[in-house]
């Protein structure tokens, strides 16, 4: 059996390794560019074309519907389809986004009941999400979008919020973005930098929870800003993975319900799952002695290496030394930050971070984004520093002095620290890497 997912832009989408986990049919993209590609497509289906079960993603949920012979009650419910059948001609729409999106509320173990929620975004995903909401008792549920009574600009009228769940793509790959701006005209827009006003997260006194729809990259912005303040932040992948499987019972013909509500077992089942796909999508991050560890760290766990050292030379076409002498440290620090970047919304490697790397703000929330962050620490004494600007020069006590100025940013940004004195080779250290639990699926 063929199956596709039907979207735009959709480059960084991991449904086809998922559904290939969860059953053997093949699985392709179909990325259309337009409602009348969108047409063309249902049209072959309807026809009995070589795919006849697809999934449906942003921007089509809403669009596939007037031309669909039948929906179900909880597409209906959502306004939204992510699921077509063609069966005898006929072409059937379905929504598993509701069940998923109940499914992962409750494995994540939040309580919506008698809660007031804010929904940003008033797309397809939205009306889901509001439709769910109502179904799981809660007692106010306000949609803020650019315009209308509720919106960016009038967000004090909500700091009571108990819940606030992002279903835009602001913040989504490959626009990952640095911290969260509500633009002049009412928009929300994730930036590296920005003089406009942030989404003003910490004001919500009330705030239990923040839930984010989009699952690349793993940490958005927006739950970045949670993070940092200490709420509760859940993004979209055991959704992701929980329409999926009734997506796919729906393909083999073994439901028609897409509302049923998944047991106990189910939740397991998604949870392992989800966290599998986690710990495989993950970067592997890791800091100091790049030649020895890391390069060696990438090969064994068969990942690319990223060095961004090496990038920002091949942007400049000059040595490090050289950027410093001619433009100095903040023309430095400036293209370090665009690598980062740019590196950071890769996936499947090991990157080499700088030592000056997690200095500034938004580049420790860059590097957090999608990975697991390894702060490889060693007596300053053995820190290599030949052909190193800032510390070529340096007598050991002011080596102490920076590390000490410099090591609140590196434990802020580290997921793992681990130690490495001289008495171990650069083999017998990397093996102790290997076996942390981040990496025990990779090798």
């Amino acid at each position: 059996m063929n199956v596709a997912l039907i979207g735009r832009n959709l480059s960084h989408s991991i449904s086809p390794e998922m559904h290939h986990a969860i059953t053997p049919y093949t699985y392709d993209i179909k990325e259309l560019e337009n409602e009348s590609e969108v047409i063309t497509f249902l049209e072959r289906m309807k026809a009995g074309g070589d795919i006849l079960n697809i999934n449906v993603t942003v921007p089509y949920k809403k669009t596939v519907i007037p031309y669909l012979d039948n929906i179900s009650e909880t597409a209906r419910s959502c306004g939204a389809v992510n699921t077509i059948i063609s069966r005898g001609g006929n072409l059937h729409g379905f929504n598993t986004d509701l069940a998923g999106f109940i499914a992962m509320l409750k494995i994540s173990e939040i309580d919506v009941s008698g809660k007031k929620v804010l929904i940003l975004g008033s797309g397809g995903s939205s009306k889901t999400v509001a439709a769910a909401l109502g179904m799981l008792g809660a007692s106010e549920i306000i949609v803020i979008s650019r315009t209308g009574e509720n919106n960016y600009l009038n967000l004090d009228k909500h700091f009571n919020a108990d819940l606030i769940i992002n279903t835009t793509p602001v913040g989504m790959y490959p626009n990952n973005g640095a911290g969260l701006y509500i633009t002049e005209d009412g928009q929300l827009a994730a930036l590296n930098k920005s003089s406009l006003p942030e989404f003003p997260l910490e004001r919500f006194r009330k705030l239990k929870a923040c839930v984010d729809l989009i699952y690349n990259p793993s940490i958005t912005p927006f739950l970045l800003d949670a993070e940092e303040l200490g709420i509760k932040a859940i993004n979209g992948f055991q959704m992701l993975i929980a329409q999926a499987i009734r997506s796919r019972d729906i393909f083999l013909d073994i439901t028609e319900d897409d509302g049923e509500p998944f047991d106990a077992d189910e939740f397991t089942y998604i949870k392992e799952l989800a966290d599998a796909f986690e710990i495989d999508r993950a970067h592997r991050h890791a800091r100091l002695r790049k030649n020895e560890h890391r390069k060696k760290i990438a090969k064994l766990a068969k990942r690319r290496f990223i060095d961004i050292d090496d990038m920002i030379e091949s942007k400049t076409g000059m040595k490090i030394p050289e950027i410093f002498s001619k433009h100095g440290k903040k023309a430095f620090r400036d293209i370090e930050s665009e690598c980062i970047s740019e590196a950071s919304k890769e996936s499947k490697c090991v990157i080499a971070y700088g030592g000056g790397s997690p200095l500034r703000k938004e580049n420790r929330r860059l590097i957090r984004q999608n990975s697991t962050l390894i702060l490889l620490e060693r007596p300053i004494p053995l820190l290599a520093r030949k052909k190193r600007p800032l510390t070529e020069k340096l007598t050991e006590a002011e080596m102490f002095r920076l590390n000490r100025a410099r090591h609140p940013y590196f434990r802020a940004a580290a997921d793992i620290t681990v130690f490495i004195d001289g008495d171990e080779t650069v083999k017998e250290s990397t093996d102790r890497i290997l076996k942390l639990p981040c990496f025990e699926d990779l090798i």
